[in-house]
């Protein structure tokens, strides 16, 4: 019963239904709690699966299209999901009429899936070329070093503040003792309303690493970076701590 309550909160935030208050609390959660950020995710996606079934109510579609299609990752999150329906609706599997089209593609052989993903990759990175103005100087490229601090936000972390770059902004992280350049993967970048995004890391060094976020991806408000290192076991762990940027 907890966790369903909690979920619908979740519901809540992502279509715009909470207070600016149960808002902040939400933002706060995501940049505090791996394991609550890791449920935003799958709520996020069963919220589009929703969308593109139309399991909502008319509330709800004009929620989502005005409060969580604001940003270009939902929107390409959107796409990605019509193409994979459109793709199962095409490829018919002899299964139960009760399963969703989600369950379907999951059922789907390996090879059909990579293959339907690549295609449904490659159709939107060309929209997108075609859809998104590029920067008139896309070498230009701003720097910024940042530390990583043991609290967040929620806890009165500090946030390095910088103005927002025209071009392409290279962050160097600097590491902690306990974590060696070789093992960190990737970095992931949480944004202030809750969007998401992975980088790989570019440059590293004895006691840094660096990666390069191009200026379209940039728009003033705050930021928590986190460091994803690849254990011995092979899974990929976030560090303790988060890297604190704003941009103005």
């Amino acid at each position: 019963m907890a966790l369903n309550h909690e979920i619908d909160i979740i519901r809540g935030y992502l279509l715009g239904q909470l207070s600016e208050e149960q808002s902040q609390a939400i933002e706060q959660r995501m940049l505090s709690e791996d394991d609550f950020f890791g449920e935003l995710e799958i709520t996020e996606a069963q919220l589009v699966d929703d969308y593109v079934g139309g399991c909502l109510t008319s509330d709800e579609r004009d929620q989502f299209e005005k409060h969580f299609l604001a940003t270009p990752e939902r929107q390409q999150n959107l796409q990605f999901a019509r193409l994979l329906r459109r793709y199962v609706a095409s490829h018919p599997i002899h299964k139960p009429a009760a399963q969703s089209w989600w369950q379907q593609w999951e059922n789907q052989s390996w090879g059909l899936r990579v293959a339907a993903g690549v295609t449904a990759v490659a159709i939107i990175a060309v929209a997108l070329w075609f859809a998104v103005p590029r920067a008139s100087s896309p070498d230009t490229l701003a720097t910024v070093t940042l530390t990583i601090g043991s609290g967040n936000r929620a806890e009165g972390g500090v946030s390095q503040t910088m103005p927002l770059p025209s071009g392409n902004l290279k962050i160097v992280l600097r590491l902690p003792d306990n974590v060696a350049p070789e093992t960190v993967h990737q970095v992931r970048l949480i944004a202030g309303e809750g969007t998401t995004r992975i980088f790989d890391i570019t440059e590293r060094d004895a006691k840094t690493v660096s990666l390069v976020i191009p200026s379209s991806q940039l728009k003033r408000g705050s930021y928590a970076l986190k460091l994803l290192v690849l254990s011995a076991d092979g899974t990929v762990q976030p560090v303790n701590g988060s890297y604190l940027l704003t941009l103005e």
